[in-house]
């Protein structure tokens, strides 16, 4: 066991200026490759804060997106209210309207031949406790 951990060891530690092979310690059938193929596999560090500021850019802009859209949504739900409100406010006059006493006594009358009671023909009736039966 011993003597595989120092292979492994001496096959990871490679001089910076002879091109040696790289082996793999886990998987020892994949392909060999150079240290400059290795160090070319490292990302550019040149790339990398353009990359990133790329994405913060993004994420801004797909921010700056949806506040926008949710204001259109806050106007949009805004309008319905307030014309909500105008239609309840004119059910509520027309309500008071067909409520009034005038029509219903108008339309009692030409309607359904209904007259208003004299104080002649009101008969008051007292009920009397007790045993009813």
């Amino acid at each position: 066991m011993r003597a595989f951990a120092k292979q492994a060891v001496r096959r990871k530690t490679v001089s910076r200026t002879t091109p040696r092979i790289v082996r793999s310690v886990r998987a020892p059938k994949m392909q060999s490759m150079s240290v400059e193929q290795v160090k070319s596999m490292k990302p550019n560090r040149r790339f990398v804060a353009p990359l990133i500021l790329f994405g913060a850019l993004i994420c801004q802009l797909y921010v700056r997106v949806s506040i926008i859209e949710q204001g259109y949504r806050v106007e949009e739900l805004r309008r319905n209210i307030l014309s909500a409100d105008e239609q309840l406010r004119q059910l509520q006059l027309d309500a008071a309207y067909i409520a009034r006493p005038q029509r219903l006594s108008e339309i009692a009358a030409n309607s359904f031949g209904l007259v208003r009671t004299s104080p002649q023909n009101v008969r008051i009736v007292e009920v009397v406790s007790g045993n009813r039966g």
